[in-house]
């Protein structure tokens, strides 16, 4: 434990933990840690980290996304195409933002 934060030793450990998921619990996983990172983390600046919080939300798109929470993931996608284009990453915020229609109602 660092500062307030949970961190493996050695990447090794990281990557034997993660194996120890099924492959099919795989997209599951991606989405809750996204979404408990999203929750936990809602109205405060992430800087780096808000473009790992939605890519791992977005593992779960289409078919683990709740009815509830589309118009939020579908901002959160939106967020994070503009800031990809803010940086002239357009492949990126093209990724990004073709998530979004898909997710409106």
């Amino acid at each position: 434990k660092h500062e307030n934060k949970y961190k493996f030793i050695h990447d090794k450990v990281r990557e034997a933990a993660y194996n120890l998921i099924d492959d099919s619990d795989k997209s599951q996983f991606h989405y809750d840690l996204g979404i408990l990172l999203y929750s936990t983390s809602k109205g405060q600046d992430l800087k780096d980290a808000f473009f790992q919080v939605v890519d791992q939300v977005n593992h779960g798109i289409p078919s683990l996304v709740q009815p509830k929470m589309q118009i939020d993931i579908a901002e959160l996608n939106f967020s994070a195409g503009i800031k990809a284009v803010n940086f002239s990453d357009f492949e990126t915020a093209y990724s990004y933002l073709n998530y979004v229609l898909p997710l409106l109602p």
